[in-house]
């Protein structure tokens, strides 16, 4: 929605789906881009990409700034969203979420109550709770499958929310160096 709203205002300028291929600043100001083979020059970029991406843009021209950008660490994160009947539900959820503090030592690093916080995304009668996993200290859980990742977290959510019986449906997703 965002990118077709910005499109309309915009107008041809915009181009979607341009790959950048190069980045260099022009003698006198200003910025020449490589985009689909094809030169174009700017006044002023806004480089919104992770920084890997950007350092492989900027290190020909700036071989430091490539290398801090590169530098950058990233994490992982996945998404597992799982659908309750509401009677599954032994108490009542009285906020939107809740993130764990490290020091707890579970894989689960929040929830949000996605059908109370965002009425409509799910059947009056059922539950959707997201759960998020990963970040700095849990990269090794992207190699777990959708399985033991839907296990773990409906075991979590299970003690922490007094949820009986098994989920009705799941979804994981993951996002590799996304954090």
């Amino acid at each position: 929605t965002l990118i077709d709203r910005l499109a309309s205002v915009v107008g041809p300028a915009l181009q979607l789906n341009a790959s950048v291929e190069g980045l260099k600043r022009v003698d006198g100001g200003g910025w020449q881009l490589t985009v689909n083979d094809e030169t174009l020059h700017f006044d002023a970029v806004i480089l919104a990409l992770p920084a890997h991406a950007q350092g492989a843009l900027v290190q020909k021209w700036d071989r430091r700034l490539g290398e801090a950008l590169y530098s950058v660490p990233y994490s992982h994160s996945i998404t597992v969203n799982l659908v309750y009947d509401r009677s599954q539900l032994k108490r009542k959820l009285k906020a939107f979420g809740f993130v764990v503090p490290r020091i707890e030592n579970w894989f689960l690093l929040a929830c949000t109550f996605s059908s109370l916080k965002w009425p409509g995304r799910a059947p009056r009668d059922k539950l959707l709770l997201r759960g998020y996993l990963g970040g700095a200290l849990g990269s090794s859980i992207l190699a777990w499958d959708d399985a033991e990742t839907v296990e773990t977290v409906h075991r979590e959510l299970s003690y922490l929310l007094n949820l009986e019986g098994e989920p009705e449906q799941s979804l994981v997703t993951r996002y590799r160096e996304a954090m």
